[in-house]
C-alpha cells in the first residue's frame, strides 16, 4: 500500500522542496537485483552513490563519515555494518562487527577483524579485509569511480556473485 499513491505522494512532497532529490526507477519487467542497482545508478547524478536493498532502514548520522572516508579517497567502495531490527517487536538485534571476504569456493564469509584493528580500540575506524576481499551487495561508491572499474555484471542471474565480483573490481 505504501509503494503506490502514499509513495508518490511523499516523493512529489520532497522534490517540491528539493527538485530531483528523489528519482524513482520503475522497470516494465522484473530485472533482478544487478540490473536493478545498476539502473538505479543510471538514473543518479550525485557525485556518490548508494545502493541498498530496500528492506535497509538508516539511522541518524550514518551518510556523513561515509562521505569522509569516500572524499579522503574515492577509490574507496565502503560496506556499512549492519543490526538486525526483529521483526516482530522492531528491537534492534546487534550484529558483531565483521568485515567480509569469500571462501575458495566462492562463497561470501563474515571475517573477523584483525588484530590490527581491534588494537585500535575504535569501532567506527573502518574494517579492510585484505585477505580475500568481498562486499556484500549494499554499498556506497563514487559515480565515476564505479563506472571506470566497469558496474556490476548485468549478465549475472544467481544472487549472490556480486559480492565476489565486486571486491575483484575494487
Amino acid at each position: 500500500e505504501e509503494l503506490k499513491e502514499k509513495l508518490k505522494e511523499y516523493v512529489n512532497e520532497v522534490n517540491m522542496r528539493k527538485p530531483g532529490f528523489i528519482k524513482v526507477v520503475r522497470h516494465s519487467k522484473q530485472e533482478g537485483l544487478i540490473r536493478s542497482r545498476v539502473s538505479g545508478w543510471r538514473a543518479a547524478t550525485a557525485p556518490v552513490v548508494a545502493l541498498f536493498d530496500a528492506h535497509v532502514e538508516f539511522n541518524v548520522g550514518w551518510a556523513e563519515p561515509v562521505l569522509m572516508r569516500i572524499k579522503e579517497n574515492r577509490k574507496r567502495v565502503i560496506s556499512p555494518s549492519f543490526d538486525n531490527i526483529k521483526y516482530d517487536n522492531f528491537e534492534i538485534e546487534e550484529y558483531p562487527l565483521s568485515a567480509q571476504g569469500f571462501d575458495w569456493e566462492l562463497w561470501c564469509r563474515y571475517l573477523n577483524p584483525p588484530k590490527s584493528w581491534w588494537k585500535l580500540e575504535n569501532t567506527t575506524a573502518p574494517i579492510s579485509s585484505c585477505r580475500s576481499p568481498a562486499l556484500i551487495g549494499c554499498f556506497i561508491v563514487d559515480r565515476e569511480y564505479f563506472q571506470e572499474i566497469g558496474l556490476l555484471d548485468e549478465g549475472m542471474e544467481v544472487y549472490g556473485g556480486e559480492n565476489v565480483e565486486l571486491g575483484i573490481r575494487v
